[in-house]
């Protein structure tokens, strides 16, 4: 080639050193942009992960409350089944003239007792699905 060509020819075969710095330049940011917006769309998933993560805590938590007040309600009622049954033991032992309210004193005092164990039950199960990572929130649902 002529060193002395001019025009297109000469722009053709010899590129300006200032366009080819602007074109790397420009394709190092269009990468730099490329890496900011894959970042970004990582933050968006780390953040929805967190929002999911203390939405099952928080439903957690209401599972554990839950259960913890079954089991109160059920020691409850077992306290006074415990009670009434004694009571009505008690009267059968040393008065056995009303045989009918004694029994019935019994069977409802029996039959709390089995409420009780029920809800200890499912309270427990609540907590094993925890515990085993199940699904908690149906648990919610269903209370």
């Amino acid at each position: 080639m002529d060193k002395h060509q001019s025009g297109p020819e000469r722009d053709a075969d010899q590129a300006d050193p200032a366009d080819e710095r602007a074109r790397h330049a420009a394709e190092r940011d269009s990468a730099a942009d490329e890496r900011e917006a894959e970042l970004d769309v990582r933050e968006d998933r780390a953040d929805a992960r967190e929002a999911g993560l203390t939405d099952r805590q928080h439903k957690a938590q209401s599972i554990l409350a839950d259960a913890d007040e079954r089991d109160d309600e059920a020691e409850a009622r077992d306290s006074a089944a415990d009670e009434r049954d004694m009571a009505a033991s008690l009267q059968s032992f040393l008065h056995d003239h009303e045989y009918d309210t004694t029994l019935k004193a019994r069977r409802s005092a029996a039959k709390d007792r089995l409420d009780s164990k029920t809800d200890r039950t499912s309270a427990a199960k609540d907590r094993s699905k925890l515990a085993d990572g199940g699904s908690a929130h149906t648990a919610v649902d269903d209370s």
